[in-house]
């Protein structure tokens, strides 16, 4: 076990720094573990589903309730009205896989901060890791939300130091953490 900071952090799962076995490199050590807390995890879907909502009532509200009640027409205009809401509604079934999606992801969630880098452990099917680096980490915030608030959880978002081919930063972000201001300054101060 491992006891780090001020804050006296400890890892008190080994479970959880077995999660990162795999790719823990030799003189590596682990600072600081944790999972997500599920609530702020599945919010983070808020947005998808405020889009979704406003993308499946534009389009039920504009076309298929008015062509349901129109006049009859024949089964090619049918066809083919179905097969483009089909593909015009996928926004709407994102978000409805993403209620499945989510949850299942949520179980293989945890985050990892060594005395080299943060990591990022996730997947549905396999496992799926994120590394980076914290020479190259830059702009650290925490956010805390109404939802956080009420659970004493938070998110720290960061650059990665990587850009997309559009030359925009890549943000790495911890969703759902417990007591994200002590997590911020331990990141700090492991970073220092």
């Amino acid at each position: 076990m491992v006891a780090t900071t001020k804050a006296h952090y400890k890892l008190t799962n080994d479970m959880r720094v077995e999660n990162f076995e795999q790719i823990k490199t030799e003189n590596e050590k682990f600072v600081w573990t944790d999972k997500p807390n599920f609530l702020p995890f599945m919010a983070s879907l808020i947005p998808v589903f405020i889009f979704a909502i406003i993308w499946g009532s534009f389009d039920f509200f504009f076309f298929i309730k008015p062509m349901l009640l129109g006049k009859e027409h024949s089964s090619s205009v049918d066809t083919f009205a179905i097969a483009f809401f089909g593909f015009h509604l996928i926004p709407v079934w994102i978000a409805l896989i993403s209620l499945f999606y989510q949850p299942l992801n949520h179980k293989k969630t945890f985050y990892a901060l060594t005395d080299q880098r943060i990591l990022i452990r996730s997947g549905v099917i396999g496992t799926d890791y994120k590394s980076y680096s914290l020479k190259s980490i830059s702009d650290l915030n925490v956010n805390v939300g109404i939802l956080d608030n009420a659970n004493n959880t938070g998110t720290i978002s960061f650059c990665t130091g990587h850009f997309d081919s559009n030359g925009k930063a890549e943000k790495g972000k911890l969703i759902g953490i417990q007591k994200p201001y002590e997590i911020f300054k331990l990141i700090q101060q492991t970073i220092n």
